[in-house]
């Protein structure tokens, strides 16, 4: 099987749940496959297009990347690598595969286009809807309310054309 040779992880600096979830997903499917990733290959940067690809540009500007991809926490993230990266002079997928997460609008439309994981929004809409339903029966049965809930929704991998076929 044909793997790429090294992977870093751009995470966002702010403070968002998912993101972590994210990442620390990343970390168990890795250590599942007996794959390392230590905690210096994360780069942390901001989460806005303009402000990612400025860190991500300060970041490699003087040191090569040693790495044939990046996991991003967002599309956003990844649209601000992947115009980084072509200043700095490498082609994506060529040289640098990049992945996203949340198939946002502009993800189709960078060039090349990101290859990401969809989340898809209408099953948060139904898991939610389908909550509130359950509570309301709750109340009405029990005069209880459930202070928490975490609900898992799959996701889809929309393969587009930054990341290298190998």
């Amino acid at each position: 099987m044909k793997t790429y040779s090294f992977s870093l992880y751009l995470h966002s600096l702010e403070s968002i749940s998912s993101f972590d979830e994210r990442r620390d997903g990343y970390f168990s499917a890795m250590k599942h496959f007996h794959l390392e990733l230590p905690q210096d290959d994360i780069y942390y940067v901001h989460y806005s297009e303009e402000e990612s690809y400025q860190d991500i540009y300060r970041i490699f500007k003087d040191s090569p990347v040693h790495s044939t991809a990046f996991i991003c926490d967002d599309d956003t993230i990844a649209a601000g690598a992947l115009r980084a990266f072509h200043m700095l002079g490498y082609k994506i997928p060529e040289d640098i595969s990049l992945i996203g997460f949340n198939d946002r609008p502009n993800a189709s439309l960078t060039r090349p286009s990101l290859t990401t994981i969809n989340v898809p929004k209408g099953a948060f809409g139904t898991a939610a809807v389908d909550s509130i339903i359950n509570l309301i029966s709750k109340k009405q049965n029990n005069n209880c309310w459930t202070s928490s809930l975490k609900t898992r929704i799959g996701t889809q991998l929309v393969i587009r054309d930054s990341v290298k076929k190998i």
